[in-house]
């Protein structure tokens, strides 16, 4: 089925909601079975989504077109995840909208005006963008790396003997792993549940 929302005629794809849905969740599924490394999705997985997003939507949906999308998506994430963590700003879920009184918008225009869509315009399924793009990625907490024998293996610190956790390891990251785990438990279900 060729899709109409890809115009052969200027090269650009036109998105489309149940597109972002589609592609944003055969990223998470790829995230979950350990695919993305260091922010970049294995040949394998590529090989995935892309097969698995052309079923639905066509042939012209390459690995070019998704990755572009993906950074679009990046961009998108990146930008509402700094407006939520703002003094002022809150979040919506059920709009899955940034909030924030007329004063603060007005004064964040004012001064970042490339903001201003995101006053109006949701980000559907940010928590699975959270989970592609998390909030981890600057500091390297959840760092993969592949081994010698090209093993996926968390990254350990080599002065522990075992996996267990440091005495002096912050709570808050605790929670944050547990969320995490949960999250990512909640989103085998409910893909399960589609299927």
């Amino acid at each position: 089925m060729e899709s109409e929302s890809s115009s052969a005629a200027n090269g650009r794809t036109t998105w489309t909601p149940p597109m972002d849905q589609l592609f944003i969740e055969l990223m998470a599924e790829q995230v979950v079975v350990k695919q993305l490394l260091d922010g970049q999705f294995s040949k394998t997985a590529w090989v995935s989504i892309v097969t698995k997003f052309k079923e639905s939507f066509g042939p012209s949906f390459n690995k070019e077109v998704l990755k572009n999308r993906m950074k679009t998506l990046k961009n998108f994430f990146n930008v509402v995840s700094s407006l939520r963590g703002q003094s002022g700003f809150g979040w919506n879920d059920g709009k899955e909208i940034v909030t924030a009184p007329d004063a603060v918008w007005t004064k964040h225009i004012e001064e970042y005006p490339e903001c201003k869509q995101w006053r109006t315009r949701s980000l559907p399924q940010y928590n699975e963008l959270a989970m592609i793009f998390g909030d981890s990625r600057a500091t390297g907490k959840h760092r993969r790396f592949r081994d010698d024998n090209n093993r996926d293996n968390n990254e350990v610190d080599e002065d522990c003997d075992d996996n267990t956790q440091d005495q002096n390891e912050n709570p808050e990251d605790q929670n944050e792993n547990s969320m995490e785990t949960a999250m990512l438990v909640m989103i085998l279900h409910l893909n399960c549940q589609k299927k």
